[in-house]
């Protein structure tokens, strides 16, 4: 649900019509909405449900129901053409942009971190303080490791005997298994 593709077409309409005021402010739409939604393609994986509705509602309202408005009023007539080329591009970009995301990303995001995690603390845990009641309810304070590939620190909020204890944790991810590592 990206309003990128739209903000081109917009951009290219107003390029067309001669408004340079409004083209110069879809220009302005169109790389706001690409560098937000790299970011959080890459950086805020998770925040993008939350997000992505909203900004195309918005963008919707201030930047394409104007040219709508403007398109009727001035009875424009509207020349049909072909989808394969607009249609091709977006497929192209698409596939670039997947690419790029794929090669920067973020790597695993903090709820796919958590569900690996927080079984594996409960084991760890119940293993080692007999504790059968024991729950990891959460991860907070999740940071990626700079200096090691698919590696992370994290605090766990574990529930044992009513009580609520933060522990440390280290998670990697070596090849196709979760390793965790209680800190303290």
């Amino acid at each position: 649900m990206s309003p990128i593709f739209g903000a081109y077409i917009i951009r290219k309409n107003w390029i067309l019509i001669g408004d340079k005021k409004a083209a110069k402010c879809s220009t302005f739409w169109l790389l706001g909405l690409v560098i937000l939604y790299f970011a959080l393609c890459t950086i805020a994986v998770d925040y993008v449900k939350y997000i992505a509705l909203p900004v195309l509602i918005i963008w919707y309202a201030l930047e394409c129901k104007p040219q709508v408005k403007f398109l009727k009023e001035q009875k424009v007539e509207y020349e049909k053409l072909s989808w394969l080329k607009p249609l091709g591009i977006a497929f192209v970009c698409l596939i670039s942009w997947l690419l790029v995301v794929s090669l920067i990303g973020g790597g695993h995001s903090n709820s796919e971190i958590s569900a690996d995690a927080c079984p594996i603390v409960e084991k760890i845990l119940k293993g080692n303080y007999n504790l059968p009641n024991l729950k990891c309810e959460r991860l907070f304070e999740i940071t990626k490791d700079k200096s090691e590939k698919d590696t992370y620190f994290a605090k766990a909020v574990v529930k044992a005997e009513g009580e609520k204890i933060i522990i440390s944790i280290k998670i990697e991810y070596i090849d196709d298994m979760v390793q965790v590592t209680i800190l303290q």
